[in-house]
């Protein structure tokens, strides 16, 4: 039995789900008005990279900016692959020459 091609982009709202297949290179990206999300993460490294890397919600301000060499460090000692640097996809790169 063959898995369902995956899209290449997809779009979820308010009650949408989706199971990312593992070793799936992947990006989440919120919409203009950001967005409030339950992820599932298994194993649950994802969890400590958030707890670790984040910025709560009650002390982030609109000029809060992702720590992107913490978040590099602790991604990196979890074992997880980062293809980009957070916040950017390859087409992103592609478009801006690097």
């Amino acid at each position: 039995m063959t898995s369902p091609p995956v899209p290449e982009t997809l779009t979820l709202r308010s009650g949408d789900f989706y199971t990312v297949p593992k070793h799936l290179p992947h990006a989440i990206k919120s919409g203009p008005d950001g967005a409030r999300a339950i992820n599932i993460t298994s194993p649950a490294g994802f969890a400590e990279l958030i707890a670790r890397a984040g910025t709560p919600v009650h002390l982030a301000t609109p000029e809060t900016e992702l720590d992107v060499e913490l978040f590099m460090a602790v991604t990196e000692e979890l074992g997880d692959v980062t293809l980009d640097p957070p916040g950017m996809i390859s087409a992103d790169l592609d478009r801006l020459g690097q």
